[in-house]
Protein backbone atom coordinates (compact mmCIF):
# COMPACT_ATOMS: atom_id res chain seq x y z
CA UNK A 1 0.00 0.00 0.00
CA UNK A 2 3.08 2.24 -0.09
CA UNK A 3 5.87 2.27 -2.70
CA UNK A 4 9.50 1.90 -1.72
CA UNK A 5 11.53 5.08 -1.60
CA UNK A 6 14.75 3.31 -2.58
CA UNK A 7 16.10 3.78 -6.10
CA UNK A 8 16.13 0.78 -8.45
CA UNK A 9 19.80 -0.19 -8.50
CA UNK A 10 21.87 -3.24 -9.20
CA UNK A 11 23.63 -3.99 -5.92
CA UNK A 12 26.15 -6.58 -7.09
CA UNK A 13 27.51 -4.85 -10.23
CA UNK A 14 25.59 -4.74 -13.52
CA UNK A 15 25.22 -7.96 -15.48
CA UNK A 16 24.33 -8.46 -19.13
CA UNK A 17 21.88 -5.85 -20.41
CA UNK A 18 20.85 -4.70 -16.92
CA UNK A 19 19.75 -1.07 -17.44
CA UNK A 20 20.15 -0.05 -13.78
CA UNK A 21 23.31 1.56 -12.41
CA UNK A 22 25.49 -0.07 -9.77
CA UNK A 23 25.09 1.08 -6.17
CA UNK A 24 27.17 4.19 -5.46
CA UNK A 25 27.18 5.28 -9.13
CA UNK A 26 25.29 8.32 -10.47
CA UNK A 27 21.58 7.58 -10.32
CA UNK A 28 22.05 5.07 -7.52
CA UNK A 29 23.39 6.60 -4.33
CA UNK A 30 24.15 4.49 -1.28
CA UNK A 31 21.00 4.37 0.79
CA UNK A 32 20.05 3.32 4.30
CA UNK A 33 16.80 1.43 4.81
CA UNK A 34 13.97 3.90 5.29
CA UNK A 35 11.55 3.88 8.20
CA UNK A 36 8.62 1.59 7.46
CA UNK A 37 5.34 3.37 6.72
CA UNK A 38 2.56 3.44 9.31
CA UNK A 39 -0.28 4.10 6.87
CA UNK A 40 -1.12 3.53 3.22
CA UNK A 41 -0.61 6.22 0.59
CA UNK A 42 -3.71 8.21 -0.31
CA UNK A 43 -3.50 6.95 -3.92
CA UNK A 44 -3.35 3.25 -2.95
CA UNK A 45 -5.77 0.95 -4.76
CA UNK A 46 -8.89 0.38 -2.66
CA UNK A 47 -8.02 -3.26 -1.90
CA UNK A 48 -4.72 -2.01 -0.44
CA UNK A 49 -5.98 1.14 1.27
CA UNK A 50 -6.22 -0.15 4.84
CA UNK A 51 -2.74 -0.48 6.36
CA UNK A 52 -3.69 -2.90 9.15
CA UNK A 53 -5.29 -5.38 6.73
CA UNK A 54 -2.70 -5.06 3.95
CA UNK A 55 -0.14 -7.29 5.65
CA UNK A 56 0.91 -10.89 5.31
CA UNK A 57 1.15 -13.01 8.41
CA UNK A 58 2.06 -16.59 9.23
CA UNK A 59 0.25 -19.04 11.41
CA UNK A 60 1.55 -22.55 11.64
CA UNK A 61 4.49 -24.66 12.61
CA UNK A 62 8.08 -24.02 11.58
CA UNK A 63 10.01 -27.08 10.48
CA UNK A 64 13.78 -27.23 10.31
CA UNK A 65 15.94 -29.57 8.29
CA UNK A 66 19.62 -29.47 7.40
CA UNK A 67 20.39 -32.55 5.31
CA UNK A 68 19.29 -32.83 1.68
CA UNK A 69 17.04 -35.85 2.25
CA UNK A 70 15.40 -34.21 5.28
CA UNK A 71 14.78 -30.99 3.33
CA UNK A 72 13.18 -33.02 0.52
CA UNK A 73 10.90 -34.83 2.98
CA UNK A 74 9.91 -31.57 4.66
CA UNK A 75 9.05 -29.99 1.32
CA UNK A 76 7.01 -32.99 0.19
CA UNK A 77 5.08 -32.99 3.47
CA UNK A 78 4.54 -29.28 3.91
CA UNK A 79 5.23 -27.30 0.76
CA UNK A 80 7.77 -24.57 0.01
CA UNK A 81 11.02 -24.06 1.88
CA UNK A 82 12.95 -20.96 2.84
CA UNK A 83 16.67 -20.87 3.42
CA UNK A 84 19.48 -18.55 4.45
CA UNK A 85 23.24 -18.71 4.24
CA UNK A 86 26.24 -16.68 5.31
CA UNK A 87 27.46 -14.18 2.72
CA UNK A 88 30.98 -12.75 2.91
CA UNK A 89 32.15 -9.33 1.67
CA UNK A 90 33.45 -10.69 -1.67
CA UNK A 91 29.92 -11.78 -2.58
CA UNK A 92 29.14 -8.25 -3.84
CA UNK A 93 31.71 -8.67 -6.63
CA UNK A 94 30.81 -12.29 -7.43
CA UNK A 95 29.38 -12.61 -10.94
CA UNK A 96 28.67 -16.25 -11.80
CA UNK A 97 29.05 -19.91 -10.95
CA UNK A 98 28.56 -21.61 -7.60
CA UNK A 99 29.27 -19.42 -4.60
Amino acid sequence: CAPTSLPHCHHHSPQGSDPYPAEGQPGCPHEESPQCPAECDADSASEHGDFSSDKYTFEGQIETASREADIQKTMMAGGPAETAFTVYSEFESYLSGIY
